[in-house]
């Protein structure tokens, strides 16, 4: 059992969007055997509810099932921002409550949500300029970090 890769990527779009963390079930035996997926999200420079909205969750899962979908979604804003990211980990119990060792599975990945908004820019006085001066001059500096060039 593990998560498919150790990084995904996501864009943030004009809207509110679900997009899923796939988990692999592999090297299971042909015996009715349930196990228990512990599923936990974890707020790194990206937070619930600002940023993404994702519930804790155990899943239960069947030999025979080879994937699992877990779904999180990603909340439109329209404010600048730098790359942004939350953590998720996963841990497997047996039947009998018992956790399950994944030794060389994946069972943390990390979200990055790559910002889509505009850089703005703020000007915090007037400038003045004569009539007939054709050519105006304004020096503008960022104070944010930001993914966008």
């Amino acid at each position: 059992v593990s998560f498919d890769r150790e990084v995904y990527n996501v864009t943030e779009v004009p809207y509110n969007f679900t997009d899923y963390l796939i988990i692999n079930i592999t090297g299971q035996t042909d015996i009715d055997f349930l196990y228990s997926l512990n599923i936990t999200f974890t707020d790194g420079s990206a937070t619930r509810p600002m940023d993404y909205s994702a519930e804790n969750r155990i899943c239960s899962i069947y030999v025979g099932n080879s994937t699992l979908r877990v779904p999180f979604e990603i909340v439109f804003d329209t404010v600048d921002e730098p790359l942004e990211s939350f953590r998720v980990e996963l841990t497997v119990n047996d039947s009998f409550n018992e956790e399950i060792d994944l030794w060389g599975a994946i069972q943390t990945t990390s979200v990055f949500i790559i910002d889509d908004d505009d850089v703005q820019f703020d000007i915090d006085e007037f400038i003045k300029v004569r009539e007939d001066n054709k050519t105006v001059i304004v020096c503008v500096r960022r104070t944010n970090e930001t993914t966008q060039v």
